[in-house]
């Protein structure tokens, strides 16, 4: 793995030139599949070594949307229709980069 040295930090990134940019992101570049790998996984340890991303995905949805959403914090916050806490959730994943308004999701769902 290349070194990419103390000076580099995140919050300078926009400093760089193109040149060093360029450089860094081919040295970054043998990170991508891992980190591609811990996105897709939700960083959950129980997924770090399955190479299945089927699986990974399958058990994301059951653990997080399933257990979490449907029972955990349904019951927690007396929730009586879990599916809408359901629809609000999946609202928020297809819209994480956007700005929510609040109209525009009630309209939607």
């Amino acid at each position: 793995m290349p070194e990419l040295g103390q000076s580099i930090k995140p919050t300078k990134l926009h400093e760089l030139n193109k040149h060093d940019l360029f450089d860094l992101m081919n040295k970054l570049e043998p990170l991508q599949k891992i980190i591609h790998h811990y996105l897709t996984g939700g960083g959950f340890p129980e997924l770090a070594l399955s190479s299945d991303e089927f699986y990974a995905q399958k058990m994301l949805r059951e653990d997080v949307v399933d257990k979490v959403l449907k029972r955990d914090i349904a019951s927690l916050f007396n929730i009586r229709n879990a599916s809408i806490l359901e629809k609000f959730f999946l609202y928020l994943c297809l819209n994480s980069s956007n700005i929510i308004n609040l109209s525009t999701m009630s309209k939607e769902h």
